[in-house]
């Protein structure tokens, strides 16, 4: 959208990335910097922003949609809008042409991102996650690593490639595993 295509050229700003004391620059005026917040310091403003996407989109993409729910209106308030704007527009496009009537409809649209103001939850490691799945498929094929339907072959790796990660991560088999297995035996 060209500045000049819209009878509001605040939403034009609102929608882009380029700073607009750097426009006003380029156009030759000489005026104050205007800052905005993000879109997640300016919750009050994304009803009124969701209404102008959907008319907006609504007739680029055929469809009518005439009523926006509340807990759809809520869900869309709460979100941290880590994209900002633009992350606010394609959520809603997507949502238009996944909404099978004039109702909007969100399906599972927002993804997991949480909100800023919430605490966020620890993340375990890459290592640690890949730890546990490989000690869980090894304890699981009783510490089987090559032949089919083996740790190995579960987990779509050469068995050199699984010992390899074994010792890069630390796993080793008990000794109360080896002392069971080496009891039976005999």
């Amino acid at each position: 959208m060209l500045w000049r295509e819209t009878p509001y050229p605040c939403l034009h700003q609102l929608a882009t990335s380029t700073p607009l004391h750097a426009k006003i620059r380029i156009a030759g005026l000489n005026v104050f910097p205007v800052t905005l917040p993000p879109l997640r310091h300016r919750r009050e403003d994304i009803p009124l922003l969701v209404w102008y996407f959907l008319t907006n989109v609504q007739g680029k993409l055929g469809k009518k949609i005439d009523r926006v729910p509340a807990p759809v209106m809520a869900a869309l308030s709460a979100y941290a809008w880590p994209g900002n704007i633009r992350e606010l527009a394609n959520v809603l496009e997507r949502a238009i042409i996944l909404s099978p009537c004039s109702t909007l409809v969100l399906h599972d649209v927002l993804g997991t991102t949480p909100s800023s103001d919430l605490p966020a939850a620890p993340a375990h490691s890459l290592e640690g996650v890949e730890r546990a799945h490989i000690l869980a498929v090894l304890e699981a094929c009783q510490w089987r690593i090559k032949g089919a339907g083996q740790a190995a072959a579960r987990l779509g790796l050469p068995p050199s490639t699984l010992r390899w990660r074994m010792k890069k991560l630390g796993i080793t088999r008990s000794r109360s595993l080896s002392a069971d297995k080496n009891s039976r035996a005999s």
